[in-house]
């Protein structure tokens, strides 16, 4: 599996959410823009509706791993192996548990994987290796890593009274937990919150910190589907009483209310002005960022349709060539009007684009009236365009005096 990192929460403000964290904490937080720098992530799972067979293995690993059934962990090994895991992503599964289940499972289980591997090198089977993790941080450039690797996987700086009173845990959240872990690239972000949910619901009395790591799956990606596919996962190869855990802790999370329809209105007023304003800045990849990895753009011109782009990659590269031929764009969004269903939303933008630049070697303006019709959706605790197609109705292109 490719290296996986979530977005960048933009406006966790507006929105009143809370969450709770993980190491045995349940800590409140409260709404504030992350200041942290989006990362790559490999394609979306946020529209697929079912996990890849490694990734479902993750769930039995993970969870015998956490209350040390070795024998039965050493069978869920050998199935994730044959489903594709590599080498290393087991083991990083297994390091990092300790953070959840304590050194001597983490350690118990690392021994089971090793018995695993050389009886399948005697028989014959070559497993993927997989890559080593990056070099590690140290310091105070791995304190502000951590600080912003937690404030993305939350969707906010994450702050509490039990902090306040133990300022230690709080510095070993960032640096170690947060930082040396989550900064070990060799194994993605959703694959180690599939891990963490998993090992959380084997283990009775950690209802708190389970549905503050069941929201974290949804911040990094995580859909709904998906969870409800490795609960039942968890269901048919783990136990009943693991996956009914998971499944209080998922429902927990719907019983809440998402956002309002005032808000949400807000919200996405503020995301199609954010995306005319990068787009006047010439920052097209972080325009790249108010889209989900899966999203498409149409363009119609004339009444016909000229492109059609789809993923986060695409699109970024197409806008970013397109910007390149001004010297000078100015958006100016008119009348928006959303319908807000849930975690899903659709719009209508009206907008004048004005574009500066040569032709012929005369510099030009050439106007244009654009409508978007778009498709919204509520993904971990922001709104993103899934969907945009756009419509170049009219044009004119004048000569600008030097």
């Amino acid at each position: 599996m490719n290296n996986i990192k979530p977005v960048k929460a933009q406006r966790a403000g507006r929105l009143k959410a809370a969450a709770a964290l993980a190491l045995g904490l349940a800590l409140a937080y409260a709404p504030a823009t992350s200041g942290a720098e989006p990362t790559k992530e490999k394609p979306s799972m946020q529209n697929e509706q079912t996990l890849s067979a490694s990734r479902q293995a993750i769930g039995p690993i993970a969870a015998f791993a956490a209350i040390g059934d070795i024998g039965r962990l050493k069978g869920a090994l050998e199935q994730g192996l044959g489903a594709g895991l590599t080498v290393s992503e087991c083991k990083e599964i297994l390091i990092q548990l300790y953070a959840y289940a304590g050194f001597p499972r983490s350690l118990n289980a690392l021994t089971g994987l090793m018995q695993v591997l050389e009886e399948r090198k005697r028989r014959g089977i070559v497993d993927a290796p997989g890559t080593d993790p990056a070099p590690a941080l140290t310091g105070e450039a791995l304190l502000a890593s951590g600080t912003a690797n937690q404030t993305k996987l939350v969707g906010a700086p994450v702050k509490g009274p039990v902090l306040e009173f133990a300022p230690a845990i709080d510095r070993f959240l960032k640096t170690h937990l947060f930082g040396d872990i989550f900064n070990r690239d060799n194994l993605d972000w959703r694959s180690r919150e599939l891990a963490t949910v998993a090992a959380l619901a084997s283990l009775s009395g950690l209802e708190a910190q389970l549905r503050s790591h069941v929201k974290v799956s949804m911040n990094v990606g995580i859909s709904e589907a998906q969870l409800r596919q490795f609960i039942q996962v968890l269901a048919t190869r783990v136990d009943s009483a693991t996956a009914q855990r998971a499944q209080a802790a998922l429902d927990g999370q719907e019983s809440r209310p998402v956002t309002n329809d005032s808000a949400s209105k807000i919200a996405l007023r503020e995301l199609v002005d954010t995306f005319s304003i990068l787009a006047d800045q010439k920052e097209a990849r972080k325009q790249t960022e108010l889209f989900t990895e899966d999203a498409q753009v149409t363009t119609y011109s004339d009444g016909t349709a000229v492109s059609t782009l789809s993923g986060r990659k695409a699109i970024g590269d197409a806008f970013d060539n397109f910007l390149k031929n001004f010297e000078t764009v100015y958006h100016m969004n008119g009348q928006h009007v959303v319908a807000v269903d849930g975690k899903k939303a659709s719009g209508q933008l009206y907008c004048i684009t004005y574009l500066f630049g040569a032709r012929d070697g005369k510099k030009t303006k050439t106007t244009i009236g654009v409508r978007y019709s778009d498709q919204y959706e509520f993904v971990g605790d922001r709104w993103l365009i899934s969907s945009r197609t756009s419509y170049f109705d009219w044009r004119t292109v004048e000569p600008v005096a030097n």
